[in-house]
């Protein structure tokens, strides 16, 4: 069986992994930052969306804390009020209100920096399950460009644009199939020329040689 062609396997080499079927037993490896695809598409969406989420969460828990100083400096100004208060009994009744707003909004801004993070790997995950899709497809189309059929690895649940790959995997499968069959005529061809004494002398041996490599090159491309 004759090998692919050099320039056909450096030009398969730079097919991103995970685009074509694995071998057996073969387990792909899950790293976070293989999901960072296509950092242009990815990050972009992410910044904008956190942003947002973090300017309405931010506005929110700035009025909500300046309600509640609001509601301890009303407190204050009545107990400012009351004669038989001194000011050492105000302040111990203001301290623990005083030190609850404090604690409020450093939870507040605990929470939100939590729900960012969280909010910005859910969309770094989802953003995934749309550029996965298209960075396998775009690696198939430059394989394919390059004369190579290699069986397509399916999408892994979760991810978008399945029925649109599963119509270009079958568009692929017909490909091979049809580099298969034109292999097949193309050896029988060759065959049928050597059984009937195309040798090297004849006239059409240069063409004959052709076809050989021409039948070659089509096993190449599903092999």
């Amino acid at each position: 069986m004759d090998s692919p062609e050099p320039a056909t396997l450096a030009a398969t080499a730079n097919v991103p992994p995970g685009a074509f079927a694995p071998s057996p037993g073969q387990r792909p490896k899950r790293r976070f930052r293989n999901y960072i695809l296509d950092a242009g598409l990815q990050l972009r969406y992410v910044v904008v969306v956190t942003l947002i989420s973090a300017a309405i969460a931010g506005t929110l828990g700035f009025l909500e804390h300046r309600l509640a100083e609001h509601a301890t400096l009303a407190i204050e100004r009545q107990l400012a009020t009351v004669d038989f208060l001194d000011e050492s009994a105000r302040e111990i009744i203001l301290a623990p209100l005083r030190q609850e707003d404090r604690s409020r909004a450093t939870l507040m801004v605990l929470v939100a920096f939590g729900l960012v993070g969280v909010l910005s790997g859910y969309l770094i995950v989802m953003t995934h399950r749309v550029a996965g899709p298209l960075h396998k497809i775009a690696g198939a189309f430059d394989v394919v460009r390059d004369g190579r059929l290699p069986p397509l690895q399916a999408l892994r649940k979760g991810d978008h644009f399945q029925a649109f790959f599963e119509q270009f995997r079958a568009m692929e499968d017909a490909l091979r199939d049809r580099a298969r069959a034109e292999a097949e005529l193309l050896d029988a061809v060759v065959d049928a020329g050597r059984l009937a004494g195309v040798g090297e002398e004849s006239i059409a041996a240069e063409p004959w040689t052709d076809l050989g490599a021409l039948a070659r090159e089509k096993r190449a491309a599903f092999e």
